[in-house]
C-alpha cells in the first residue's frame, strides 16, 4: 500500500504501525510523488491519502487517480485528515475514496478500513480479471491459429477431458488452501467461474448458495461476488420455477464460450511436450 502525507513523522508512524501488522508499505511526501510512485508500481492496491498536501493535494490526487489509475485497474483509495468536514467528506467520497478517517487515527479505525479496503481490491481485482479474460479469449478468437496451437490441439479437448481439467483445477486449488492456511491467495470470482464452467459443461444449474460455497468465503461475501458477476452480464440468475426460496445460477452463454477456450489453451499448454534444446 501506498501512504501519501507531507508530515514526516506520520507517514513513519503509519508505516511502522501498518508494517507490524503485515502490511508492506510505500510512502510519498506529496500528490506528484504519490502519481510517479503509482506509474511505477501497478501492484499497489491501497492509497492512504492525507488531505492538506502542498502543490497536489488529497483532493486533486483523487480525482487524478480516478481519471489516470482506477479505470485501467484496481485502486482503493481511503482519505485521512486533521480538520474533518462534512462537505470534505462528501466531495472525497464522490471522488472514489472508500473511507474517510479523521486523525489521530486510531489504531483499531484504521485497521477496519483496510480491511474493508483489501476486500473491495479482491473484488475489484477479480472484475478485472474477468474481463481481461472476456477480451483476451475475443481477441485469440478472432486471429488465425499458430502451428503451435494446431501441434498441442488447442481448443479440440473433447467435453469429458475439459470436465476432468476444470475439476483437477478446482482440487489444486482447494489443495493449495489447505496446505497455506491463507486467504491471501483468494479468488473468489475465479472459484465461482470454475464452479459454474464445470456445471454447465455437464448441463446442470447450480442453486446460487451452492455455487457461493465453492468460493470458499463467508457466505455474505460469496454472495456479493455472485451478485457482481451477475450485474456485469457473466453470470445469469433467476428464481427456481421448482422452489421459489431459492434462486439457481448459470454462466452466461459468451462467458461460457470464453471459459471453455481459455481453459482449453490452458490444458494445451500445460500438457504440451517441453520444447526441444537449442
Amino acid at each position: 500500500m501506498l501512504i501519501v502525507d507531507d508530515d514526516q513523522q506520520t507517514r513513519e508512524e503509519f508505516c511502522e504501525f501498518l508494517s507490524s501488522v503485515g502490511y508492506f508499505c510505500l510512502t510519498a511526501t506529496d500528490g506528484a510523488e504519490a502519481l510517479q510512485t503509482l506509474a511505477r508500481r501497478p501492484t499497489i492496491g491501497i492509497v492512504l491519502i492525507d488531505v492538506a498536501m502542498p502543490t497536489i493535494d488529497g483532493m486533486s490526487l483523487l480525482t487524478e487517480l480516478g481519471i489516470r489509475f482506477m479505470p485501467h485497474r484496481p485502486l482503493v483509495p481511503i482519505v485521512v485528515t486533521g480538520t474533518p468536514k462534512v462537505e470534505t467528506v462528501i466531495a472525497a467520497m464522490r471522488a472514489g475514496a472508500m473511507d474517510f478517517l479523521a486523525k489521530p487515527v486510531a489504531p483499531r479505525d484504521l485497521l477496519t478500513s483496510l480491511r474493508l479496503a483489501s476486500n473491495k481490491w479482491l473484488m475489484m481485482n477479480s472484475h478485472f480479471r474477468m474481463l481481461a479474460l472476456l477480451e483476451g479469449s475475443a481477441d485469440i478468437g478472432s486471429r488465425s491459429v499458430t502451428a503451435d496451437e494446431k501441434a498441442f490441439g488447442a481448443g479440440t479437448l473433447s467435453r469429458d477431458d475439459l470436465i476432468g481439467f476444470v475439476r483437477s483445477l478446482i482440487k489444486m486449488r482447494h489443495r493449495r488452501n489447505d496446505i497455506f492456511k491463507s486467504t491471501k491467495f483468494s479468488d473468489p470470482s475465479w472459484d465461482i467461474l470454475l464452479d459454474l464452467t464445470s456445471a454447465s459443461l455437464e448441463g446442470r444449474d447450480v442453486p446460487a448458495i451452492s455455487t457461493s460455497a465453492a468460493a470458499g468465503v463467508p457466505l455474505t461475501t460469496a454472495l456479493r461476488y455472485v451478485k457482481n458477476l451477475t450485474d456485469d452480464g457473466i453470470i445469469r440468475r433467476w428464481e427456481d420455477p421448482d422452489d421459489k426460496r431459492r434462486s439457481l445460477v448459470r454462466l452466461d452463454n459468451d462467458a461460457f464460450e470464453c471459459m471453455v477456450d481459455f481453459l482449453s489453451r490452458a490444458h494445451a499448454l500445460l500438457t504440451a511436450p517441453p520444447s526441444p534444446s537449442r
